[in-house]
């Protein structure tokens, strides 16, 4: 039995924030076989209403968040922590050291001892760390007891800044199976629609991906729902709503990396689009995942609506138990270290 503390990103608005979250807890509890607690700076309650109140969002979008993430809900406040009765800190998953609005010191747990220090599937979100940040991503990375990250990009910054290898290991979204999410994914109430399009977009949407997801529906007689901020299922769509619009859907189309990892769980045809974003490229996730997956070939192209409804899954499943066996050799090696 081992008591296991998580620093991660806390986010009330952002589906795979959520899954990751949870997806994590569940992972490092069957491992460790022990208690798992997310260590956290803020009282959540005070961060609902700063959300509520800085960001607009629906009071029943974020109400399903904070409902979805009480059931896995074990929290150690920092000013509560002591290091002498947490046998590890764990950071991961999620950008929790994207160097544009994380990767401060507590992303990398410096208030724990050294040697407790471990980065799970941990992520930049970018493929290069601004100058002026790299100094102290030197030390808090070199401060680390062992490190794994998300993509090949993360694990070439943690080598060019630290000299060290990283793992590369998939998402914790992607260590639980399909039975696990669907046994957590809930239907939107009076939803009727029976033939939809997807689409969910962090970036915003221009004309461009615009008209040519309007065309793919119109040939297949679909209607379109929409999960950007602003419109109606935004305001109302909580996790395990997203999950099971995902299973549902006869097409995904999104330029999120969470977005892309359930559409592969759930085996629906998806396309990804390149994020339309001011902070540099945040592709290197994506890149790692459809490299990883042998499905390069759902990045947008213009191509035809037979062409992207045709994607063959047959190969996951080995690929899937192989990346999960890798994950699990590194969760239980990281300890004994």
């Amino acid at each position: 039995m081992k008591k296991i503390g998580i620093v991660t990103i806390y986010d009330l608005s952002n589906y795979g924030n959520r899954l990751q979250n949870y997806a994590v807890k569940k992972v490092l509890s069957e491992v460790y076989d022990g208690t798992v607690k997310e260590i956290n700076v803020v009282n959540h309650f005070l961060m609902l209403k700063n959300l509520m109140q800085y960001r607009r969002l629906s009071y029943i979008r974020m109400l399903k968040f904070y409902r979805f993430s009480a059931g896995s809900r074990n929290i150690e406040y920092l000013c509560d922590y002591n290091d002498k009765e947490y046998d590890y800190v764990i950071c991961g998953s999620d950008q929790l050291w994207n160097p544009y609005w994380a990767g401060n010191d507590f992303m990398f747990a410096t208030f724990a001892e050294k040697e407790k220090r471990i980065a799970y599937a941990a992520s930049f979100g970018v493929s290069e760390i601004p100058e002026e940040k790299k100094n102290q991503y030197i030390k808090y990375l070199s401060e680390m007891k062992v490190i794994s990250v998300r993509e090949e990009a993360g694990a070439k910054i943690v080598k060019e800044l630290t000299g060290r290898e990283a793992k590369v290991l998939i998402d914790p979204t992607l260590m639980l199976d399909r039975a696990d999410w669907t046994s957590v994914a809930s239907k939107p109430k009076h939803f009727q629609k029976k033939a939809y399009i997807m689409t969910y977009f962090l970036g915003g949407i221009d004309s461009e991906y615009s008209e040519y997801i309007k065309k793919i529906a119109e040939e297949m007689k679909c209607e379109i729902v929409k999960l950007e901020q602003g419109n109606n299922y935004w305001n109302v769509v909580g996790p395990a709503e997203f999950i099971w619009l995902i299973e549902h859907c006869s097409l995904f189309c999104t330029d999120s990396f969470h977005g892309s990892i359930f559409s592969i769980l759930m085996e629906v045809p998806f396309v990804v689009f390149k994020r339309k974003s001011s902070i540099g490229s945040m592709g290197s996730r994506i890149d790692t995942l459809l490299k990883k997956f042998l499905l390069e070939d759902r990045r947008y192209n213009h191509e035809s609506t037979e062409k992207i409804l045709n994607v063959n899954y047959s190969h996951v499943p080995v690929i899937l138990e192989e990346e999960r066996k890798k994950a699990y050799e590194f969760l239980n090696s990281a300890v004994q270290v």
